[in-house]
């Protein structure tokens, strides 16, 4: 699980769609203080989520929703335990991978599973599981044992690969992506619950002698289905799951360089070892996405300085609102850093930032970076507008604040900024 941490205004990010400031807010944020600011208030879940997230039939999110300034931070109870999850981007996704977990449970009452563990227990793979399978450091890689990472193919079973460890564990590593990809998991999710599962359930099939196929088709007409993605996120996951960590690493560090990325600063990025494999690739697909933007080096050269996981999460949904901006709603023509966030110039001269903020409150962090940004601006030559987008929502008193500097403010935009 990823730990709580607190974050300046400007530059938490993340692409999720929050529900309207309601006026059931247990601490309001509109009560200001006398310096004219509010406090970060603290929320009622009910109020700060859709109903279909708040409870479902394995979590529940605890009544009390407390915001940094800019991120929810949610307290969730499920059969796994109970856990911090900063964001409700970050919630969507946990609950996502819940109900992947769910999936599984499925799959472990069908006699093709069952008789897959009893082969996976007696077979000749038996002895090599511990080495093999290993326990991974959440999100840093599949496997601690004897993996090397190589090779593309994913439709393997194991049963008849015994002879050599390095060969089964690499083979076994290529199963397991593919076991990920047909559950709906991410295979290097951060989430405990999801790697110790993913490496039980992947293990029986792949020792048993069940692929992957067979496996998910034996639970095709179940109640619980993978959550629906995107286009652009199928096509992720699908280049994650064909492609090994190093290979993966590769083919992002060509894609940043061919889009003009220094490459010393390309590989800081893919070195960075707060992002999973998944997150870099999401990065610089999005990026890439951007074509003929200049300066996208501005994003890399952010997103390489950051030092944790919970950030790494938000830079991932940064990049893809960036870059639904310029693919969904205007092109970009470059680029800039203004403070320590990237924003976008467009064709016609407008400054546009993109923000996926949960609430944004106007503390005095806030008013700080929004007054740096404002003053860098009004230095450029031939700006012709300057806009605020936010996935989330901002409270009146900040929305307020916005406009008097000059700033169009657009609020609850995730859905248009969605790369699709």
């Amino acid at each position: 699980m990823l730990n709580a941490v607190r974050f300046m205004a400007a530059v938490v990010v993340l692409g999720v769609m929050v529900p309207a400031v309601s006026p059931m807010l247990v601490c309001s944020a509109a009560a200001q203080g006398s310096a004219g600011y509010e406090a970060p208030p603290v929320m009622l879940a009910t109020e700060a989520l859709p109903p279909d997230l708040v409870v479902g039939p394995d979590y529940r999110v605890e009544d009390f929703v407390y915001n940094d300034g800019a991120i929810n931070k949610y307290q969730v109870t499920s059969t796994f335990g109970r856990a911090s999850v900063q964001s409700t981007a970050l919630l969507r996704l946990r609950i996502g991978e819940l109900r992947g977990l769910r999936r599984l449970e499925q799959l472990a009452a069908t006699d093709l599973y069952v008789r897959a563990r009893q082969a996976a227990q007696t077979g000749a793979l038996r002895d090599q599981k511990r080495l093999i399978v290993g326990e991974p450091a959440a999100g840093e890689g599949p496997s601690s044992g004897v993996g090397t990472f190589f090779g593309t193919s994913a439709s393997v079973s194991g049963a008849d690969i015994a002879g050599d460890v390095t060969e089964t564990a690499a083979r076994f590593d290529r199963f397991k992506r593919a076991f990920a990809y047909a559950a709906g998991f991410n295979p290097y999710s951060r989430f405990d619950a999801v790697q110790q599962n993913l490496r039980e359930f992947a293990w029986n099939c792949f020792a048993g002698g069940v692929s992957v196929e067979d496996a998910f088709a034996a639970i095709a007409d179940a109640p619980i289905q993978p959550v629906r993605v995107t286009a652009f996120e199928d096509a992720v996951n699908r280049r994650v799951r064909d492609e090994s960590p190093a290979q993966l690493r590769e083919r992002n560090l060509a894609m940043l360089v061919a889009m003009g990325v220094d490459e010393s600063v390309a590989r800081l990025l893919q070195s960075q070892s707060r992002y999973t494999p998944i997150a870099k690739t999401i990065i610089t697909e999005a990026l890439e996405r951007m074509h003929d933007v200049r300066d996208r080096q501005v994003f890399v050269e952010r997103g390489a300085l950051i030092e944790d996981t919970a950030m790494a999460q938000l830079l991932q949904g940064w990049a893809e609102l960036l870059a639904g901006y310029h693919t969904n709603i205007e092109p970009a023509r470059a680029m800039l850093r203004l403070g320590q966030s990237p924003f976008l110039l467009t064709a016609d001269g407008k400054v546009v930032g993109v923000f996926a903020m949960d609430l944004l409150v106007w503390t005095p962090q806030t008013a700080r970076a929004v007054d740096g940004v404002t003053a860098a601006v009004s230095r450029l030559p031939d700006v012709r507008g300057r806009e605020l987008w936010f996935a989330g929502s901002v409270t009146p008193l900040t929305r307020r604040n916005l406009e008097q500097r000059g700033w169009k403010v657009q609020e609850q935009a995730a859905a248009k900024l969605a790369l699709r």
